[in-house]
């Protein structure tokens, strides 16, 4: 599965007062800088949070790599991107990414369905019906 976005967490920045958009400017030039050699990325700051988005393919362990070594971020969230987002696309997506992890698992059919069906649970506004 090809992620095409990361959710940047950053440390302290958080924490400064009226200059915290300067912070967060440095620290979005920073990245800017480690990825640029990768491919084609958007980088935009959204409430207290850092969004790349990519823009052409990218090798993921290379991107992570880099942004592992910017000074400040504390987290690298990968993001999927969906672009249909009724309730049976965004279901569909959620067994297909948990689905090889849950079949790792030594448990009978009974226990992986059950296991499935805790995860949609988790979906906001799950109706159980459609399960």
């Amino acid at each position: 599965m090809q992620y095409k976005a990361f959710m940047i967490k950053y440390a302290e920045i958080g924490t400064k007062g009226k200059n915290r958009y300067i912070f967060e400017d440095i620290l979005v030039k920073n990245i800017n800088r480690k990825i640029k050699n990768y491919g084609d990325f958007y980088i935009r700051k959204e409430q207290g949070r850092i969004f790349i988005e990519a823009k052409s393919d990218y090798d993921y362990e290379d991107v992570v790599g880099a942004l592992t070594k910017v000074f400040g971020i504390v987290g690298i969230c990968p993001i999927v991107v969906e672009e249909d987002t009724s309730f049976e696309a965004i279901k569909e997506k959620v067994i297909e990414y948990y689905t090889p992890m849950i079949d790792e698992l030594t448990v009978d059919e009974d226990m992986r369905q059950h296991l499935i069906l805790k995860l949609l649970e988790e979906l906001p506004h799950f109706p159980m019906g459609q399960a």
